[in-house]
C-alpha cells in the first residue's frame, strides 16, 4: 500500500519531477541521496501479480457493531464502515452525542458480543 512505481526516462531530456511531487497523496519520491530509487521491471511485475492474487480478507461487515479492545478507546462500541488501502479499519463511534469516523488498527477491534437484551422483536 502507498506505493505508485513510476517510469520516465531520465536523461538529460527527462521531463521534471515536480508533476509527480505536487500530485494530491504524494508524500515523497523514494531516493538515495539526490538520486530517484530505480527499482527493476522484474520485481514490480512480481508485486503486481502478488497483489492480483492476494484475495482480501474482510474483517467484519459493514455496519457490525464492534468494541475496541485496546488503546484510549477500549471498551467502547463502534460501527464498523470499511477497511482501507492501508487495511485500516473505518469506524464510527458516539463522542459527545456526535458520530466521530476513526481510523484504527482492525487488530484493535473485535466483534460486539450480543447480550439477551439485544433481541429484535
Amino acid at each position: 500500500p502507498r506505493y505508485l512505481f513510476v517510469q520516465l526516462d531520465t536523461g538529460m531530456q527527462a521531463k521534471s519531477w515536480a508533476p509527480i511531487r505536487s500530485t494530491l497523496g504524494v508524500s515523497r519520491l523514494v531516493h538515495f541521496g539526490s538520486t530517484p530509487a530505480k527499482v527493476d521491471d522484474q520485481l514490480v511485475d512480481l508485486l503486481r501479480t502478488r497483489e492480483q492474487t492476494a484475495a482480501p480478507q474482510m474483517m467484519f461487515e459493514p455496519g457490525q457493531s464492534v468494541t475496541i479492545v485496546d488503546g484510549p478507546f477500549a471498551g467502547i462500541e463502534a460501527i464498523y464502515q470499511t477497511t482501507d488501502a492501508e487495511r485500516r479499519a473505518h469506524i464510527l463511534l458516539e463522542l459527545l452525542s456526535n458520530q466521530v469516523r476513526l481510523s484504527i488498527d482492525p487488530a484493535s477491534l473485535r466483534p460486539r458480543e450480543s447480550s439477551a437484551t439485544d433481541t429484535k422483536p
